[in-house]
């Protein structure tokens, strides 16, 4: 094995930006490429990366020199996608380009399950619904929601989306799975009937994620022409409004509250957007133009993480965006807040005229060794060869 830094803090002496000084936690640097990154379920401070060369690494990212917990080869390729399955967080799924499901005892280190060949094109999503139930899609447009116990897709959609599917979303009623499609459609899929409900009508550029808000009264997707498209739930068939601005497309999208989105911009910019009325609120950070890769959120929504294609993650504090509610009547400022930097507190430069404030609320250790990982700093070696 090749003695090489993976995981890097920040090195002494190195200048520190805006961005770094206003993080929660010190950013965490890979080498190696990293596909999908997700908060434990119930632990603020541990973080889930899925790596290009299939192995998954869970950090204690609280310190400032990062202390690996858990590293282990998982799949033969790149882990696409991870997701904890309802009530057991002691476990994980994950979704390989080797087109295979797995679920991993992350205590143990142990597999539990191996669905192969669960696409026949490499895997691009997953999520889980329910206890036994999870949904998978995959590069060219299949859909498929499988129950684990019997390692049997319980439905399949080869046809109805002729692209890759870029998103999932699953209603917190457990009946509709929500599809986003590179061809530019929404696709709800009923999960009981286990059927393709409604395909929405062409967009004017592909959907690229999705998320639902309002009490789940509205679904909103990010495009690739940088507007925010909004669906009345159960009306599936074309928008029922549009919220554009952004200056490139909208790659991920981090739902905070029934109000508030995060969404990572192609521009590099993360920036929080209230919906109905629309309105940009600032930016909560950036990554110095790089683009934004994937944001995902603490389990209590206090904490938001965002990955670049620069290989670097960062934590930004947003708790106080969280109660945030725009008052309707007031005149929209969104040419001024969408590049607008929000302080530590969720407050930008005349920001207050446009608000009302709902609540008052104001790297590394060896994973090929044996040993325990403290919060000293160590090298951590890897193998690109895998």
């Amino acid at each position: 094995m090749s003695s090489k830094s993976e995981m890097v803090p920040t090195e002494e002496g190195s200048s520190v930006n805006l961005d770094e000084k206003e993080q929660v936690y010190s950013e965490l640097n890979s080498k190696i490429e990293i596909l999908d990154i997700l908060f434990h379920p119930s632990e603020n401070n541990i973080l889930n990366i899925g790596l290009i060369n299939g192995k998954l690494k869970i950090y204690d990212v609280s310190k400032t020199k990062k202390r690996l917990v858990s590293a282990q080869k998982i799949h033969k390729k790149s882990i696409r996608k991870i997701s904890f399955p309802v009530n057991n967080s002691n476990t994980v799924f994950t979704a390989s380009k080797d087109k295979s499901i797995k679920l991993t005892d992350i205590k143990q280190e142990s597999n539990i399950l191996t669905i192969e060949n669960a696409h026949e094109s490499p895997i691009n999503c997953l999520v889980t619904i329910d206890n036994w139930l999870i949904a998978s899609a995959d590069d060219d447009g299949a859909v498929k929601i499988w129950d684990y116990r019997k390692k049997d897709a319980c439905m399949e959609s080869k046809s109805d989306c002729s692209d890759y599917i870029s998103d999932l979303a699953v209603s917190s009623n457990k009946k509709v799975l929500l599809a986003t499609c590179g061809e530019g459609t929404l696709n709800a899929f009923h999960i009981r009937k286990k059927k393709l409900e409604l395909q929405s009508e062409l967009m004017d550029s592909e959907l690229l994620c999705v998320g639902l808000m309002k009490g789940e009264k509205k679904v909103i997707c990010g495009t690739g022409e940088g507007v925010i498209d909004i669906f009345n739930y159960g009306e599936w068939g074309n928008i029922s409004d549009r919220f554009p601005g952004h200056p490139s497309s909208i790659d991920c999208m981090a739902t905070l509250s029934d109000n508030v989105v995060l969404t990572g911009c192609f521009d590099g910019n993360i920036r929080a957007c209230h919906i109905l009325p629309n309105r940009f609120l600032g930016v909560v950070g950036n990554h110095n133009g790089f683009p934004i890769h994937k944001l995902n959120l603490s389990s209590d929504k206090n904490i938001c993480a965002s990955l670049c294609h620069d290989q670097k993650i960062k934590f930004w504090n947003v708790e106080n965006l969280k109660h945030k509610n725009m008052d309707a009547q007031s005149k929209s400022k969104n040419k001024s807040l969408k590049n607008t930097k929000l302080t530590a507190k969720g407050k930008s430069e005349n920001f207050f005229a446009d608000l009302v404030d709902g609540k008052d609320e104001d790297e590394n250790c060896s994973d090929d060794s044996d040993e325990e990982f403290d919060s000293e700093e160590c090298s951590d070696s890897d193998d690109e060869s895998d």
